[in-house]
Formats: C-alpha cells, sequence, structure tokens
C-alpha cells in the first residue's frame, strides 16, 4: 500500500472491525500499488473477507495489474483527439473550399452569365423575324441557366450559415 493510501486503508479496517460494514469488499476497485521497488503501478482489486470458526476475520484480495490497460486508455484517448483534430480540420478545408467555389460561380459565372442574357436580349431587339424566336429562346435558356448558377451557389455555401455565425473556424 503506498504511503499517501495507508491512512485510508487503515480507517476503513477499523470500521469495517468496529461496525461490521465495508465500502470496498466484494467489488472491484481502482488503486494504486506499490511494488516492492518502490514504484507505483495502477491495479484492480477485489477485497473479501470470511469469518473464521474462531470468531476471528480472515481477509483476501485479489490483484490485477493493469498498467498496460491505463497506457492503452490513454494512448486511445490521444489517438481520439488527433482524429478529432483531424476531422475538424477536414471539415473546416470542405467548407473553405465550397466557400470559395460558391463566390467563384456567384462572382465569375453568375456575372458572365448575366451580360450574356443583356446581350442577347439586345441582339433580340435588332433581329430580323427569322432569328428573332431563336435569340428570345437563347435568352430564356441564359436566363434560366443565370438562376440555376446562382442556386448552386446559394447551396454551396448559404450566407445565412456566415451571418449566423455557424461557420467552420
Amino acid at each position: 500500500i503506498p504511503e499517501g493510501s495507508r491512512a485510508a486503508h487503515e480507517n476503513g479496517l477499523r470500521r469495517y472491525l468496529s461496525t461490521g460494514k465495508a465500502k470496498l469488499l466484494d467489488r472491484w476497485i481502482e488503486l494504486e500499488g506499490l511494488r516492492r521497488d518502490g514504484s507505483i503501478f495502477p491495479l484492480e482489486l477485489l477485497l473479501g473477507v470470511r469469518q473464521g470458526a474462531s470468531g476471528g476475520h480472515h481477509f483476501f484480495g485479489f490483484i490485477q495489474d493493469i498498467t498496460e490497460r491505463k497506457r492503452n486508455e490513454l494512448e486511445l484517448r490521444r489517438n481520439h483527439n488527433t482524429l478529432a483534430n483531424l476531422a475538424g480540420r477536414l471539415i473546416s478545408s470542405h467548407e473553405d473550399e465550397r466557400r470559395r467555389l460558391s463566390r467563384h460561380i456567384h462572382d465569375d459565372f453568375s456575372q458572365r452569365m448575366a451580360l450574356w442574357t443583356m446581350e442577347l436580349a439586345q441582339a433580340e431587339e435588332g433581329a430580323p423575324p427569322a432569328i428573332h424566336q431563336t435569340l428570345r429562346s437563347l435568352r430564356k435558356q441564359a436566363e434560366e441557366l443565370g438562376v440555376d448558377l446562382h442556386e448552386m451557389s446559394h447551396r454551396l455555401h448559404p450566407a445565412v450559415l456566415e451571418q449566423l455565425g455557424f461557420v467552420a473556424g
């Protein structure tokens, strides 16, 4: 028993001997143990007691060194934290790319489509009747494509997310 735990052990033993009640009997508990070389190690302990024929108490315990398990748990927590960090960075990177694509679609393609639509409308006004209908159809398709580009830009990265502060940082 390590020096820092001895008083608690002695108090528990005294309490059991005087009241017959114990907090730590007949269940596995995690504690620290003291090796012969003075090093402290984590362990699981199951304590039990039986009353002998002469009325005395016989205490027994099963000890399991859990150093390796504790080392593995620590490594698992570190790995979990590393993976959570990487996942966060990946999500942030995806969001940055979506934002960049959204801006590019909105600022470049949508503007070019709007210009193309206006040029088709001008061409349509002065066009001979034979090609007027074709130009009108092309202008309508360009307008629809512009609306589709605007919607795609918004679906990639809705501006409301940034306004509400829901963007990955």
